[in-house]
């Protein structure tokens, strides 16, 4: 069973807005326990968290490659190799 590129990366979006939506809520429920007024600092761990989170590029080889057609590709091929259906 070959796996849909789009419908991976779309399902990748989903959680990955799942999981910034639920740090925010940590952050607000932190805010709330503490009483802090400092909304700065809660808006930049959440973006912190975002940039290191998201995937810059991937080595093909012993080659760093940026191009998202690269990337997009190597997903592709990553995701049908982990989860290819077998005879069982």
């Amino acid at each position: 069973m070959i796996l849909n590129c789009a419908y991976l990366l779309c399902q990748l979006r989903v959680i990955d807005k799942k999981l910034e939506s639920l740090s925010r809520k940590k952050a607000r429920a932190n805010w709330f326990k503490h009483g802090d007024l400092n909304a700065k600092y809660y808006d930049f761990v959440i973006r912190w968290r975002r940039l290191r989170n998201a995937v810059k590029g991937v080595e093909v080889g012993n080659v760093w490659c940026e191009d998202l057609e690269v990337v997009r590709r190597e997903a592709k091929i990553l995701f049908e190799e982990t989860f290819k259906a077998t005879s069982d």
